[in-house]
């Protein structure tokens, strides 16, 4: 921070956070949808402070920072009900939920709903990364599935997945949840198109 001088005395200012619109964006799905405040800045790369301060600023509603996970729960994740739908049940939202139950459940098998989401995950497009977040899995897990059961293990590039989605009228930040990509993965697939754009002129 920048000292200043006022009266003579030495103040520390503060600096200025500019929020971009889709970043704006961004944060209201992100937190509507139940992510984590530390995945939220990881996302966006800001801090902790500036996200919640701007959460404040915006009055989104406030949510649960605790969850004693039930006994009930833990069995219907393990028996492979999907994570949203044990949340529901339990009156939380889904990624608070994920957060936590994995504190609680220990290592399971693929259960056919976890086959199931990633063979359609990988068909839209989703990497191996992002489909193991999805499931509470290891990516290597999911990598050896794929592998296992020959699925296309080349996904669509990311740029021509994000022309697909803006051209059905997605947002940047709506196509960044979609995707369950960094919201700079984004922009910077906006900016290599630009670019490529500019090269065929």
């Amino acid at each position: 921070m920048n000292p200043i001088a006022t009266n003579g005395l030495v103040l520390n200012k503060r600096p200025i956070i500019v929020w971009e619109d889709e970043e704006v964006e961004f944060l209201k799905l992100a937190w509507n949808e139940g992510m984590s405040t530390k995945d939220i800045q990881d996302n966006l790369r800001k801090t902790k402070r500036a996200v919640l301060s701007k959460v404040a600023l915006l009055n989104l509603a406030k949510r649960r920072i605790g969850l004693d996970v039930s006994k009930t729960a833990i069995d219907e994740y393990e028996a492979g009900y999907k994570s949203d739908e044990v949340a529901k049940s339990a009156g939380v939202n889904n990624q608070t939920f994920r957060n936590l139950i994995k504190r609680h459940t220990p290592r399971r098998e693929l259960s056919n709903r976890d086959i199931e989401t990633i063979s359609d995950r990988h068909e839209d497009g989703c990497s191996a990364s992002c489909i193991a977040q999805r499931i509470q899995r290891s990516t290597l897990i999911v990598k050896d599935f794929i592998k296992k059961a020959q699925l296309d293990i080349d996904s669509i590039p990311t740029d021509k997945l994000v022309l697909s989605l803006e051209s059905d009228g997605f947002t940047t930040a709506q196509i960044a949840m979609k995707l369950e990509l960094p919201l700079v993965a984004i922009t910077n697939a906006y900016k290599r198109l630009r670019g490529k754009g500019k090269q065929n002129v």
